[in-house]
């Protein structure tokens, strides 16, 4: 099982104050633009060769609601395979999360509970990683 921990930089020493399990192979994380939330891509094996018993045909995308320094899991969606890079929409509304190893962009949309699958987007490059600026 893996995890991520939530830090209180504001605390003296700064300390975790909230320890999430999460799916494995957790890489690519991302708060919302309004800070409610956090997203965290897992691999789940996906790098790695199909004959290895921990090997997954996708990858996951799970949303962590930050509510009183806890993170609490809403939504989990699937992707593709060897998740490297997550982007939210300035809203918080849209979702995009980047896999290495299928060259594709999942995108979804989020309400604040439910993230609902839409098209992925086929990039004619491979992208590991990438952003949007929220200003």
């Amino acid at each position: 099982m893996d995890s991520v921990s939530l830090v209180d930089m504001t605390a003296s020493p700064p300390h975790a104050v909230s320890i999430a399990p999460v799916a494995s192979g957790p890489e690519p994380m991302k708060f919302s633009p309004d800070g409610k939330f956090l997203a965290v891509g897992a691999e789940m094996g996906t790098p790695l060769a199909t004959s290895n018993p921990l090997y997954h045909e996708h990858g996951l995308i799970q949303i962590y609601a930050l509510t009183n320094k806890t993170l609490s899991l809403v939504a989990t969606g699937q992707v593709g395979r060897w998740t490297e890079g997550i982007a939210w929409s300035r809203d918080g509304k849209t979702l995009l999360v980047q896999s290495d190893r299928d060259r594709i962009i999942s995108v979804f949309d989020f309400d604040g509970q439910t993230l609902i699958a839409k098209p992925d987007l086929i990039p004619t490059g491979g992208p590991v990683a990438f952003g949007v600026p929220w200003q």
